[in-house]
């Protein structure tokens, strides 16, 4: 189940005595130049470089068990910026730089950094550097009013948990890897782009809970010549079914939902399923399952692959055609689906399907909410997972690009930015392949998992949950391509190209990603190439792995 915690912090700032002792007389210094020069008004424009605040230095709160430290070491520099209240240091970030030990440097993000005191190193750490910007000498005198307008936003803030935050960036060298081995990635995928063999990509790499690499490189747009952006909105296709299974969970973890049991308790139509044996139809047993659609043994096949006489079911019911889902929403595709045998007795084979389609529209039912609304409220809100879309609005689709296949030797439009039915204009909400979203969104949602479950100390899912997510949950032998567990692809013998222990999938478009816990490591790479030859794939997670220390 979810769950917002409130920090020590939060707890403090919440409190009448410390109100009071923010707009008392003590804090009348606060809003300062470092240099001595005089104020200026709240108009003046920011000077050069970054200006943070930090709460009153003589606020002591060590017998509230607040951090007074930050981890080390951390990866940026201080240079003796001006402008900034509170005292200014030259120190290397994560380093004390007073004798008396109450300050620190800390990080911010994309290289901007502050000088905090031990109150707001816990804001730093418990909701990702607290942006707290004042513009360069603000009022001198004691201003009550804002005093109790700042006490009163940092508490919203930190109850907002990690919606807020962005993950924090860091060199390679600080968390193990090796610089020039990360360069060779970017160069590895700038090549990509020079020699006509994709035409844009993003990517981002976090190793121990710190983004460590992003690049973009390419062409986002062929019809606009948009370049590749890291804010791009990218079509993440079946990298959509790990989130949407996770989805599912959560309402697992809320008691609303029991993994065996039959599926016809949401879905009735259902319940004179039949299903193939040999060349034979008959009564489905067992029964599906929400276990069995999350594994993908549900019996379910996908219509748009494969000429088996369900595939050919499926086309012939409207279902989907060579690549676009034709029925109106995920209801109708299950109620149609009542009416076509199953592939297979559920749990008897692994088998590439609508399952998570299907579950999708379960999630609805049971929550009672659309998919799309239902994971903004629990997952992609609570995780700051922004810009995540079934349906990408107008105001962002200067973000969004085309789609490419290689056709008679050259990079075609597949789908344009300005057309396609699959993400605008939708009714069709996909948890099969229907997401679009930033690569640093999706890197959130993996952090999460590789966390347990938690982000920032905003919980999505139990601990023990995300394990059956991230370990093989098939019969011996029931899929060839090493385990599976309930979202994930997971590696369990060596000879792999990511090592034992590490969950994967991947999207149409050749986006694809991983999470290696032994190796504290995410990598999300995000082209958007149908059919990707898989060897660029194999050579950038080569790549990668050289680059660990």
């Amino acid at each position: 189940m979810m769950q917002h915690r409130q920090t020590p912090l939060a707890r403090l700032a919440s409190t009448r005595a410390v109100q009071e002792r923010f707009a008392a007389p003590c804090v009348k210094n606060w809003f300062k130049c470092a240099d001595g020069r005089s104020s200026r008004t709240l108009a003046d424009p920011e000077p050069r470089g970054f200006v943070a605040g930090a709460l009153p230095c003589n606020l002591d709160v060590s017998d509230q068990g607040v951090a007074r430290s930050v981890p080390a070491p951390f990866d940026q520099s201080l240079h003796g910026r001006f402008g900034s209240f509170g005292d200014e240091f030259d120190a290397t970030v994560g380093q004390v730089a007073d004798p008396a030990g109450e300050a620190a440097v800390l990080p911010l993000d994309r290289g901007r950094v502050a000088v905090a005191d031990a109150l707001d190193s816990t804001v730093d750490q418990q909701v990702g550097a607290l942006d707290v910007r004042f513009r360069h000498g603000w009022r001198r005198e004691c201003n009550p009013r804002l005093a109790s307008a700042l006490v009163g936003f940092i508490a919203a803030f930190v109850f907002a948990g990690a919606a807020g935050q962005e993950l924090p960036r860091t060199q390679a060298e600080a968390v193990g890897m090796l610089e020039e081995g990360l360069h060779a990635v970017a160069a590895e995928m700038d090549r990509l782009v020079a020699d006509g063999e994709i035409v844009g990509m993003n990517a981002m790499i976090a190793r121990r809970g710190r983004i460590v690499f992003e690049h973009a490189t390419g062409i986002l747009d062929m019809e606009t010549g948009a370049p590749m952006r890291l804010d791009s909105l990218i079509r993440i296709y079946s990298m959509t079914k790990p989130i949407t299974s996770a989805g599912a969970l959560m309402l697992v973890d809320d008691g609303k939902l029991d993994l065996d049991e039959p599926v016809t308790t949401f879905f009735p139509e259902w319940k004179d399923q039949t299903a193939y044996e040999s060349d034979e139809i008959v009564p489905v047993e067992p029964p599906v399952t929400a276990r069995h659609l999350l594994l993908h043994t549900s019996g379910l096949s996908y219509g748009y692959v494969g000429d088996t006489p369900v595939d050919r079911a499926y086309r012939a019911a409207g279902l989907i055609d060579d690549w676009d889902y034709l029925v109106r929403d995920t209801n109708t595709l299950v109620e149609k689906l009542a009416d076509i045998p199953l592939l297979f007795q559920p749990g008897t084979r692994w088998h590439y399907s609508f399952s998570t389609d299907v579950l999708g529209q379960l999630i609805e039912r049971v929550s009672g909410k659309p998919l799309d609304e239902y994971l903004e409220e629990r997952m992609f809100g609570p995780l700051g997972m922004t810009d995540s879309y079934f349906d990408v609005p107008p105001d962002v689709l200067d973000r969004f690009g085309t789609d490419h296949e290689f056709k008679d030797g050259k990079f075609v439009v597949q789908d344009s930015s300005r057309e396609d039915p699959e993400f605008i204009g939708v009714t069709f909400l996909s948890g099969g392949g229907g997401l679009v979203m930033p690569t640093e969104s999706y890197l959130r949602f993996c952090q999460a998992i590789l966390n347990g479950g938690e982000l920032n100390g905003v919980r999505i899912l139990q601990p023990e949950t995300v394990a059956l997510m991230t370990t093989d949950q098939l019969p011996p032998g029931i899929w060839p391509n090493s385990g599976f567990g309930l979202g994930f692809a997971v590696v369990t013998e060596e000879g792999e190209s990511t090592p034992p222990g590490s969950y994967s999938w991947g999207g149409a478009a050749g986006t694809f990603f991983w999470i290696d816990p032994g190796n504290e490591l995410i990598a999300v790479f995000m082209p958007q190439y149908i059919s990707m030859p898989g060897a660029i794939q194999e050579k950038l997670k080569e790549l990668v792995y050289a680059a660990i220390d």
